[in-house]
């Protein structure tokens, strides 16, 4: 009987266009995050063996985990829109820079 309201609650789901938009969307930036991730990685290894792989994934992880909770404290006294622009403007610079 679960297995029935279950199968309908994802019909009615599967039938919003907008949300198979958003739901797309995302599992392709899940999946461009993942292949960054694993591309840097591959190379990291292929240049350094496992060491090197392993100060990469450090290096990329050990910021955000420091800084997660200063952000997300100044994060819950803006507005989500201003998170987003400015989250968004950081990027474009980041984009930006001379290489």
């Amino acid at each position: 009987m679960a297995g029935r309201h279950r199968l309908g609650a994802f019909r009615a789901l599967a039938g919003n266009s907008a949300l198979r938009r958003v739901v797309g969307g995302y599992a392709l930036f899940i999946l461009t995050e993942y292949s960054v991730w694993i591309a840097m990685l591959v190379y990291a290894y292929s240049r350094g063996g496992a060491t090197i792989a392993g100060a990469v994934a450090l290096a990329q992880l050990v910021p955000g985990a420091l800084l997660a909770p200063v952000f997300a404290a100044l994060a819950d006294r803006r507005s989500p829109v201003v998170l987003l622009a400015g989250v968004t403007w950081c990027r474009r610079l980041g984009w930006a820079r001379p290489r």
